[in-house]
């Protein structure tokens, strides 16, 4: 198959499956304000932020190590003893932070109403693996499963969920939401792989390979749940909503937009192994396309947002237009840092990789409690700007340096 038509298809396949997962949470946004509240809609997006969080750790590098392995291992007959070993592994894993993550919540909350919400969304995403397909190009299963499932769960939403007194059914309908094609999709796999061998030596693989990519996007994914527990504590439930609602558009266009990145990186891993010419080539074209992409989907999600509030508020919100074009101007380093620190890990960068994000979340860290009481509105939104976009230029320049060795080793010349 030709590099574009497989580019083409990753592509498509992965924003179709990507929009199924994000779209459904949108369509929801508007009648779960209107009839629950802004408020309550703030705390369901607060419990579900640590829930997605905590299936994103038990995910590990699996997106990208996993991904990369069973690229070039597809061929042979051990690919399927690879995804049942490192599949076990993750079940195995999430039956010991399910309950710790559930536990964490009883102690510190106690509220009740969202224990359904937490573990289904948790198993739901961890069991769904995803990057099996991504590794094997065969997107079709998982993408049926998920229209299917969230398309008759998502229909009882209006005949169960009447007024604020159903808040319980509506955190049980989003959470099946994400369970029932979680567990179809573990069931499609464990079939699928059922002949291969569990082996130790796939999953040390998977772990000495994909600590310093683990350490990095896990520490990166903390910042929103960092921020949402920073807002509840220092500012009130009405910038909480807000800021999750801002979060749900920037999501859905960061993740509609990776795929492209996401698709690349079969293909990158064959390349990189056998022609590093075209490898850098090709590289360079898919992040002219990306940038181009996210710039206009920067100024889709403005319009969107601004259409949005503007409907829920009856007048335009500047001071929230100003406050969620911050935000969404992140679009373009968000797609970007995906494609640089993919390929970096590829070209052995992951350490560098790893420590500069790490520096770049503490000062976040640090700085996002600063921000709330120095401007309780705005704060937030222009941090997450300024240090994203610092983020991105170190990256290029970490990428530009393993480049420039590379080619200087191997003689590889780069237009």
């Amino acid at each position: 198959m030709m590099i574009l038509s497989r580019v083409v298809k990753g592509a498509v396949s992965l924003t179709a499956l990507k929009s199924i997962d994000y779209l459904f949470p949108l369509l929801v946004i508007p009648y779960a304000v209107s009839v629950l509240g802004v408020e309550t809609y703030g705390r369901y997006a607060y419990y579900q932020t640590f829930a997605i969080f905590a299936a994103f750790l038990t995910d590990f590098s699996y997106s990208t190590v996993g991904v990369q392995e069973i690229a070039k291992t597809k061929g042979s007959s051990g690919v399927k003893g690879f995804v049942k070993s490192v599949i076990c592994f993750k079940v195995f894993t999430s039956l010991v932070v399910g309950p710790i993550l559930l536990a964490f919540f009883i102690m510190v909350d106690g509220y009740e109403h969202y224990y359904a919400l937490i573990l289904f969304v948790y198993y739901g995403l961890c069991f769904q693996n995803a990057w099996v397909y991504q590794g094997m190009e065969n997107y079709i299963p998982i993408i049926a499963v998920n229209a299917v499932s969230k398309v008759t769960i998502c229909s009882f939403l209006p005949f169960i969920v009447l007024s604020v007194d159903d808040v319980d059914e509506f955190y049980l309908i989003q959470g099946l939401m994400y369970f029932v094609p979680g567990m179809i999709s573990l069931l499609y796999i464990s079939h699928w792989c059922r002949k291969g061998r569990i082996r130790f030596r796939h999953i040390n693989f998977v772990i000495k390979h994909g600590i310093d990519v683990f350490v990095y996007r896990a520490l990166n994914a903390s910042v929103i749940p960092y921020t949402n527990q920073m807002v509840m504590m220092l500012s009130n439930e009405y910038l909480l909503g807000i800021y999750n609602l801002i979060i749900k558009f920037l999501s859905a266009g960061v993740n509609i937009l990776s795929p492209v990145a996401n698709s690349l990186v079969p293909i990158f891993s064959e390349a990189y192994y056998n022609d590093k010419k075209i490898f850098y080539e090709s590289f360079r074209k898919a992040m002219l396309v990306i940038l181009s992409i996210s710039i206009a989907s920067c100024a889709a999600l403005t319009v969107a947002g601004t259409i949005y509030f503007s409907y829920e508020f009856d007048k335009v919100q500047y001071d929230l237009v100003f406050f969620s074009l911050l935000f969404f101007s992140t679009v373009v380093p968000h797609a970007l840092n995906s494609l640089y620190t993919q390929n970096l890990n590829l070209m052995g960068g992951s350490k560098a990789v790893r420590n500069t994000v790490v520096i770049f979340i503490l000062l976040m860290y640090c700085l996002v409690p600063l921000s709330l009481v120095v401007s309780p509105f705005y704060g937030i939104a222009i941090l997450n700007c300024i240090l994203y976009y610092l983020l991105f230029i170190c990256l290029i320049v970490i990428f530009g340096r393993k480049r420039n060795a590379e080619c200087s080793g191997d003689n590889v010349s780069i237009q």
